[in-house]
């Protein structure tokens, strides 16, 4: 089943989803519109804004499962961090 949500980051990154998560094609993570600045979208642990793939306002990336190694299982492998407060994203997986 599909998925949407939103998330509000600042310069710590989050989890893109919860371990909880179902993902069985992928995730879509879009930068709103109306951001200041870019959000970075990495794998866990390694997700800073010198490391991760940038996205300016209204720019977005899928990411197809295959691509999320351990994904399935673990969802929250995928996180994003801005570089600066109060940036939003919006997630659709399915």
């Amino acid at each position: 089943m599909a998925q949407t949500h939103q998330l509000v980051v600042g310069t710590s990154s989050i989890a893109v989803l919860n371990a909880a998560d179902r993902v069985r094609k992928g995730i879509e993570i879009k930068a709103d519109n109306d951001n200041s600045e870019q959000v970075y979208v990495g794998v866990k642990g390694a997700t800073t804004i010198t490391e991760g793939f940038r996205l300016n306002a209204g720019e977005s990336i899928f990411i197809p499962c295959n691509d999320l190694g351990t994904s399935v299982t673990d969802p929250d492998n995928i996180e994003i961090i801005g570089s600066a407060a109060a940036q939003r994203t919006h997630i659709f997986s399915v």
